[in-house]
């Protein structure tokens, strides 16, 4: 599904009258969850998942077929854990 698409599910599930009140909500959500990730704040959503950050650690190595060799800085990536319920709702074709 492409965010067009996902903007018309949006309107027609959350009562929206327009295209543009619904891509306001999906930015909206958008937003917040990666200001609040950047703060290294985690997100819980009840019935749905959790939203986090996790250390990714650097690592060594060497370039497969020639003697290069390169390194990779730790960072921070996004998480997201799904709840059960969402877990069930999916297996189940909810």
């Amino acid at each position: 599904m492409n965010k067009p698409e996902f903007v018309q599910l949006v309107k027609q599930l959350g009562g929206y009258s327009t295209n543009d009140e619904a891509t306001l909500a999906i930015d909206t959500i958008q937003k917040a969850i990666s200001k609040t990730l950047v703060k290294g704040d985690e997100i819980s959503l009840q019935s749905f998942g959790k939203f986090s950050t996790k250390l990714i650690k650097g690592k060594s190595g060497v370039v497969p077929g020639t003697t290069k060799t390169y390194t990779t800085q730790d960072k921070m990536a996004p998480k997201f854990t799904a709840s059960s319920v969402l877990k069930e709702a999916v297996a189940n074709g909810e």
